[in-house]
């Protein structure tokens, strides 16, 4: 009898510890399905429908760090126009202004009502990274309703989508005695993204005001550029014999626009011998589209093997980021990339001549 009830006990045993390895095995197998996409996105929807703020906003958290798929960027679009909580739509639009995905712009034309001040702030910012001629209508209807640092980025944002029938409404906020040297910059910026013809009696009158403050006047140089004619080109020669540095670098940097009006060529090259930091480095940028004339190859190289500033050597090597120099240009490239001190100018050598297929010693 004993030996039957060894027998019988051993035999359970073993049938247990056979059981119990088979469970703990098809629960692994469970497990590992409970983990894959489908299960997170199910989670993520979960928590969007019936969880507390906290938790979506760690949903979401939880999006950003290890899981943004195109499917749970799908979920935080669709579930925008249905969340109540403005700090969950909030941390939704700040996710989306590090994050990309191409189809946000339906979640902007909706946030563009929000009534939440904050909310619309970043909204505004959005709109610049994902432009789209779709929220012009709701973007100049809002232009009237703010004031001070809003009206501004919603100006700037109007800039980036070139929304056409702004350009009225910006020439009467421009004319304005209360409109803030901020407002006048942004509406050159604007005029100076869409060219409208309508402007460019504001910004021929704000560069040749000596009064205006600098800040305005500098913009008003780069918007310049989008209006090029003989008459305004005679008007970057007066602004280039006031000398003021900062004012000369960004004529400098606008003057290829004008190559049919005159010898803007010689201007520039004037500009890069400059003692002037600020006017070396507008000039050398100007230069990209002269990169091939002998002369200008020949500046081009003494700069690069003799200017002490960084922002130079990185404006030189950009333009030649998409052929990598040639001749000594390239032999000074590659020996910028072994054995530059400067980190930052070592790497972005290396870089472009690595995009271009360049041999080096790579140390």
């Amino acid at each position: 009898m004993k030996k039957i009830l060894i027998i019988f006990t051993i035999c359970f045993t073993c049938s247990t510890l056979l059981f119990s390895e088979t469970v703990n095995r098809d629960i692994g197998t469970v497990k590992s399905v409970d983990n894959g996409d489908a299960k997170v996105n199910e989670e993520i929807i979960s928590a969007f429908k019936y969880g507390t703020p906290s938790q979506k906003m760690s949903a979401i958290s939880r999006i950003n760090k290890s899981q943004k798929t195109d499917a749970n960027m799908d979920i935080l679009v669709k579930h925008f126009s249905k969340e109540v909580d403005s700090s969950v739509r909030m941390e939704i639009i700040k996710f989306f202004a590090k994050s990309k995905y191409d189809n946000v712009q339906d979640l902007i034309l909706i946030a563009l009502d929000d009534e939440d001040e904050a909310v619309l702030k970043e909204v505004y910012s959005l709109c610049s990274i994902y432009p789209d001629i779709r929220f012009e209508n709701k973007l100049i209807s809002a232009v009237s309703n703010q004031s001070g640092l809003m009206r501004d980025e919603i100006i700037n944002v109007l800039g980036v989508i070139k929304a056409q029938s702004a350009a009225d409404y910006l020439i009467e906020i421009y004319d304005k005695d209360s409109s803030t040297g901020n407002t006048k910059v942004e509406i050159l910026r604007y005029f100076s993204e869409t060219g409208i013809l309508a402007g460019q009696s504001i910004v021929t009158n704000s560069l040749s005001s000596t009064t205006e403050s600098a800040y305005v006047r500098y913009m008003a140089a780069i918007a310049i550029g989008a209006y090029p004619s003989a008459s305004n080109y005679e008007l970057t020669q007066k602004i280039l014999k006031e000398d003021i540095p900062e004012l000369t670098a960004r004529i400098v940097y606008v003057l290829p626009k004008f190559s049919q009006f005159g010898d803007v060529k010689k201007d520039i090259v004037n500009s890069a011998k400059s003692e002037h930091e600020s006017v070396r480095l507008y000039a050398i940028k100007a230069l990209k589209d002269f990169r091939n004339d002998a002369d200008i190859a020949d500046m081009l190289l003494y700069r690069f093997k003799n200017d002490n500033s960084q922002q130079i050597s990185l404006a030189i090597l950009e333009i030649h980021e998409e052929d990598g120099g040639s001749g000594k240009m390239r032999e000074a490239i590659i020996e910028l990339a072994e054995s530059s001190l400067n980190v930052k100018l070592k790497e972005r050598a290396a870089q472009i001549l690595d995009k271009n297929n360049i041999s080096y010693n790579k140390k």
